[in-house]
């Protein structure tokens, strides 16, 4: 809506790089265009693993427009937390950037994002024909497993609109 409303105004500030809402929004859908051409459907998992930066904000709004689900990890937590939190949430594709590429091991495939940039200009700027309600999955976010194995919590769209409205 922002992005149709006020395509030119600033979306996104990052270390002295700012995308504006159009931006944003195409890019986000080149990625879930992506992304559902190599086989996400709605309810998928999508990992990922990036550092913060305004490729972590496209990529979380591309897996959701997707319709998958977003599996944020962090890349300082150790190796064996990491790829356990892929494997337990069967996460199809496994984002991340060349800093960590064939870092953890997993049986999802694994994009660069650094290296399908290119690839993103030839998959098309619109919006996905994929309908998502408030009862689809939108996240799942683990513990930091500092008591034994991480565990996994699944948020629901509805639950993530309460809580971004409720601020």
């Amino acid at each position: 809506q922002k992005a149709r409303e006020y395509p030119q105004k600033n979306a996104v500030s990052f270390r002295n790089k700012n995308i504006s809402y159009q931006d944003l929004n195409e890019r986000a859908n080149r990625l879930a265009n992506l992304l559902i051409d190599r086989g996400i459907q709605k309810g998928d998992r999508v990992a990922l693993a990036l550092d913060r930066s305004e490729e972590l904000i496209i990529a979380l709004l591309g897996i959701m427009k997707s319709g998958a689900a977003y599996v944020p990890l962090d890349p300082a937590y150790p190796k064996k937390q990491i790829e356990y939190m892929l494997k337990d949430s069967s996460a199809k594709i496994f984002l991340t950037s060349r800093a960590y590429q064939n870092k953890f091991s997993s049986e999802s495939e694994e994009i660069i994002l650094d290296d399908v940039q290119n690839g993103l200009k030839e998959c098309s700027k619109e919006d996905p024909n994929v309908a998502v309600n408030g009862a689809d999955l939108a996240y799942v976010i683990y513990t930091s497993g500092s008591s034994g194995k991480p565990k996994g919590t699944q948020i629901e769209h509805h639950s993530l609109v309460n809580f971004l409205c409720s601020m």
